[in-house]
C-alpha cells in the first residue's frame, strides 16, 4: 500500500467539523460542523466553491448520492441537530447550490445517514429511531419515505441508534446501538425482522464492508473491535481481532474502510489517524494532525481511481478556534517540509491570506533585498574615496 501524505489543509469552519465526504468521482468534498454551514471544497484546487447555511442547527451527517443517479448535478444530504434532513443540488462545476427538500425525520438529532451501494436506499438513525427512504429519480421529491423502526405510530426507543448498513446485497439493514451494546437487523421488503446480537462492548462508531462481511466497531474503551458475520443461519457476528489505540477520552472515533476493504482508518483524542491492515491487525501508518491531544473524530476516505486515494480527516475539538479538514493524498503535489502544519487555507473569502508559507517567503525575499541594498551602498561609499 503507498503511503499518504499531506496535500491540503483547509480551512472553512467556526466550530467543531462533525462530517466529510467525498463526491465519488473526486471532484469535491463536502465538510459539515457546529457553525451550522456547510462547505464545500473543490479538489482540483482545495479551494472553497460553496457555502451552504441549511439553518439544521449544527451539521452533523452529511452524505453526497452516488453521481450515476444524479448527473448533470450532485445531490448532498444533510442531517442536523434538529433531527431534519434536507435534500441539495449542487451544479457539477460547484457554482450553483439550491435546497431542494427538508424531511423532519427524527425527534432529535440525527446520528447517521447511510446510502446503499447502487445509491437507491436511504437509512437515517439517531434518537431511538431508523427511518428508510427510497431514492427517487423527481428532482421536486427526490427521497420517498419506506418506512421506520420503530413505525412513527409507536414511541421512539430508548436507545441511541449509532448506524445503519445495508448487507445482503441491499435487502437487509443492520442497527447499530450504542450503550445497548445490540447490532439488530431487519429484511428491507417486506419490512421483517431477522435478528439481534449483544456485543462485549458500547458502539461508539460501525463500518461495514459487504465483500468481506466485516463490522468494524470503536469501543470507546480500547480501540476497535473487528466481527466477521457468519453467513449462515446463525447470522452470529464473531469477534475475530482487535486493533488497540489507547483512549484517553471518552469519545466517539469513526472509523472507516479503505476502498479496498483491506484497511481500517480511525481517528483518535491525540491528534492522529491511524491506518491498519485488517487481516494482520497491524498498524501501516499515522498520520499526524497539527496539534497533540487534539480530537480528530471525522474520517472519509475515497478512490476515484487505483494510481490515487484520497483520506480527508477533521478536527472536532470544541477548544479549537480554526478547526481544519486535511487532505491526504497518495499522489500529487507534496506540501514543502516547512509548510506542513499550514498548508493551503483554501478560502476564497480570504483569498489574500494563504498561510505561514508564502509570509515566510516574504520576509526572507524582503531581507536578501535589504542585504544587497546595504552591500551597493558600501560599494558606492568606497568608491567615493
Amino acid at each position: 500500500m503507498a503511503n499518504y501524505r499531506l496535500q491540503w489543509v483547509l480551512r472553512g469552519h467556526k466550530g467543531p467539523i462533525n462530517c466529510v465526504d467525498f463526491t465519488d468521482d473526486g471532484v469535491a468534498l463536502a465538510s459539515g460542523a457546529d457553525d451550522g454551514h456547510v462547505v464545500v471544497w473543490s479538489l482540483a484546487d482545495g479551494e472553497l466553491s460553496r457555502r451552504l447555511r441549511p439553518k439544521q442547527g449544527p451539521v452533523v451527517s452529511l452524505r453526497w448520492l452516488p453521481s450515476m443517479r444524479t448527473k448533470p448535478d450532485y445531490l448532498l444530504l444533510l442531517g442536523g441537530a434538529d433531527g431534519t434532513i434536507q435534500v441539495w443540488r449542487i451544479s457539477h462545476n460547484l457554482e450553483y447550490s439550491e435546497r431542494l427538500a427538508a424531511h423532519t425525520t427524527l425527534q432529535g438529532s440525527v446520528e447517521d445517514i447511510t446510502i446503499n451501494d447502487s445509491g437507491s436506499l436511504i437509512v437515517v438513525t439517531g434518537a431511538g429511531r431508523a427511518v428508510i427512504f427510497a431514492v427517487t429519480i423527481d428532482i421536486k421529491c427526490p427521497i420517498k419515505f419506506i418506512s421506520s423502526e420503530p413505525p412513527f405510530s409507536q414511541a421512539s426507543l430508548p436507545a441511541v441508534m449509532r448506524n445503519g448498513h445495508f448487507f445482503n446485497e441491499d435487502t437487509s439493514v443492520m442497527l447499530t446501538f450504542l450503550d445497548a451494546k445490540e447490532v439488530m437487523a431487519w429484511n428491507v421488503s417486506p419490512w421483517k425482522f431477522l435478528w439481534r446480537h449483544k456485543l462485549q462492548t458500547r458502539i461508539g462508531c460501525s463500518a461495514w464492508n459487504e465483500a468481506a462481511r466485516t463490522l468494524l466497531v470503536w469501543n470507546l474503551y480500547d480501540g476497535i473491535d473487528i466481527y466477521h458475520l457468519k453467513d449462515d443461519p446463525t447470522n452470529r457476528l464473531e469477534l475475530v481481532r482487535k486493533l488497540r489505540v489507547k483512549v484517553k477520552v471518552n469519545r466517539i472515533n469513526l472509523v472507516r474502510f479503505d476502498t479496498s476493504g483491506k484497511v481500517a482508518i480511525s481517528g483518535s483524542d491525540n491528534g492522529e489517524v491511524y491506518l491498519w491492515e485488517i487481516k494482520s491487525g497491524q498498524r501501516i501508518q499515522t498520520l499526524t494532525h497539527e496539534k497533540e491531544m487534539y480530537a480528530v473524530q471525522t474520517i472519509a476516505c475515497h478512490s476515484p481511481q487505483h494510481a490515487k486515494h484520497w483520506i480527508a480527516s477533521a478536527g472536532s475539538d470544541s477548544n479549537d478556534e480554526r478547526p481544519c479538514v486535511m487532505i491526504w493524498t497518495t499522489q500529487g503535489n507534496r506540501l514543502p517540509v516547512n509548510c506542513a502544519g499550514v498548508g493551503i487555507q483554501a478560502n476564497k473569502e480570504a483569498r489574500g491570506n494563504r498561510g505561514g508559507c508564502s509570509t515566510a517567503s516574504l520576509m526572507w525575499l524582503l531581507a536578501g533585498l535589504t542585504v544587497i541594498s546595504l552591500a551597493l551602498y558600501v560599494q558606492w561609499k568606497y568608491q567615493l574615496h
